[in-house]
Parts: structure tokens; sequence; C-alpha cells
């Protein structure tokens, strides 16, 4: 271990707070990634709680030529009738209603929405809200909304990178402290406008005339949302912290004298003891260590 790595390890609180800025914005990530990559691999079977809400479309039943249909048609998967649809930030998932509980039996593309088939469902009488009400999200999907995710996962990526040197540095830039705002402030826009999406969503459907309904399965994306903005907010709150701490911070200056005698012979021989004081010296001490 070099000498250099000793002192910053030995630094009074600073590397540590360093550190726990940086745990900090990891677990601020992990959250966001648990929403950004919820719905991508999700196995078929019992449909399990990552999703932010559930269209169930079982109740739904068309009669066209003496044949009775329940469901809606999923236009992505041969337009077989499906009792749910699940919601995910990239993409949907559907499947069948069994003993009541959900299974998936097909999960569209990332491309493929789920706001492109309420067109579609209209043709057989269903929609996401009667007549004479209108949200513009819920019919053209909520192209805001990815966006705040895509900025929020890439300031808080920035930010993460822009704090690593500071273990090696000792320091902390002020473009840290400006990215981790700018994530802290994205991540909390984010988390409001997912709730305001899937709870306009939610309380549009929830209509005795509508066919359908959509209700919630499970908080995990929603908390994930939120406990990810806490943990930024905490990593903001340390990289200032450890910002304003950067400017070497100075103790009260300490003087000393150093005072003795010194003999001088004069002309006549005699021995004459003088008293000197030498000149004042000058000590201060840093807060942090210096490199």
């Amino acid at each position: 271990m070099t000498s250099k790595t000793i002192q910053l390890l030995h630094g009074p609180g600073r590397y540590a707070s360093i550190i726990t800025a940086l745990c900090f914005t990891t677990l601020s990530l992990a959250c966001l990634a648990l929403v950004l990559l919820s719905g991508l691999k999700t196995p078929k079977g019992k449909l399990g709680g990552l999703s932010f809400a559930v269209i169930d479309s079982s109740k739904v039943e068309v009669n066209t030529n003496n044949d009775v249909f329940r469901g809606l048609p999923d236009t992505n998967d041969y337009s077989k009738q499906k009792d749910f649809y699940a919601f995910y930030l990239w993409n949907y998932c559907s499947g069948k209603l069994q003993n009541g509980d959900y299974y998936v039996d097909f999960c569209s593309q990332p491309r493929q929405s789920l706001y492109d088939l309420f067109r579609f469902w209209k043709v057989w009488g269903a929609s996401v809200h009667k007549e004479g009400t209108r949200f513009y999200w819920l019919e053209k999907g909520p192209k805001l909304l990815y966006i705040s995710y895509i900025v929020a996962g890439g300031t808080n990526a920035l930010e993460f990178l822009a704090g690593v040197p500071s273990l090696y540095t000792n320091r902390v830039s002020r473009v840290t402290v400006v990215l981790a705002s700018a994530a802290s402030i994205s991540l909390l826009a984010t988390a409001i406008l997912a709730q305001v999406t899937y709870g306009q969503l939610i309380s549009r459907a929830d209509d005795e005339d509508i066919p359908i309904t959509a209700k919630k399965v499970g908080q995990i994306l929603y908390a994930a949302n939120w406990v990810g903005t806490i943990f930024s907010l905490s990593a903001l709150a340390t990289w200032y912290h450890v910002l304003t701490g950067n400017t070497v911070k100075r103790a009260p200056t300490m003087e000393a004298t150093s005072n003795k005698y010194v003999q001088v012979v004069e002309a006549d021989g005699h021995v004459q003891p003088y008293f000197v004081e030498s000149p004042v010296r000058k000590r201060t001490f840093s807060k942090w260590p210096q490199f």
C-alpha cells in the first residue's frame, strides 16, 4: 500500500464520505435499473409484481355470428383474445385468467406499445375511458415519461463516473455536484410522472360504464422510483458536504518563541551575559491532509 493511499484512508471522515456518496449513487442506479429492465425478460407463467398496472379485460364479451369472444385481441400475438394486459415501461405482457390468477403467455417487443392497441379495442366496445373524458397520454403513450427515465438514468450514470476520481484525489468537483442535482431532480420528476400516468389510467378505467378495469398488481416499481429518489438526494447531500470541505480549513495559528542567553566578551575582557529573543515562528495546522 502506497503512502498516498494510507493518507487517503486516514482522512478524517472525508474518504468515508466519498465512498458513502458513491454507494448512494449506486443504490439509486440499481432502483432505476429495476424499473428500466422490468418486463424485458418476463418469463411465461404466473404474473409477478413488477408491473405498473394491469388491465383486466376478462369481462369483455363480444357476440359475432353467434360466436362469443371473451377478452380483448392482442394484435401483436396473432389477435388472440386475452384476459389481461400488464403495463411495463418499454413493453407489455398479456395472458389468461386462471383460477383468479393472471398467467402470462406473451410479452411484446420494446417497440410494441400497449397504447397502440387502444384504438383497436374500440371496435370491440372497450375503451380506457368513457366518452367525454380525454387524457392524451393514455391514447398516444407517455413519451415524456420515457424521456424522463432516460435522462434520470443518464445523469445518474454520469454522476457515478464523475465521482469515482474523488477516491484518488480526495476532492469533489463542482461537476459532480451539478450532475447529482440533475439526477435528483430528474428522478423526482420521474417518480411523480409515473404516479400520475398510471394513476390516471387506473382511475379512468375504474368506471361502471367501461367493460374493462385497471389496477395495480404490487407496488414494487412505484417504491423503486421513490426509494431511488431518496438515495439520489442522499448522494447529493453527501457530495455537497464533501465539496464544502475542498477548501483547506485552517486552525488558529500557534506562535512560539525561543529565548536564550548569550555571553559577550567586551573590550576590557569582562564577560557580559545578554538576553536574546528569537523571531516568532508560526505554525498552521490544516484540517485535511495535504497531498
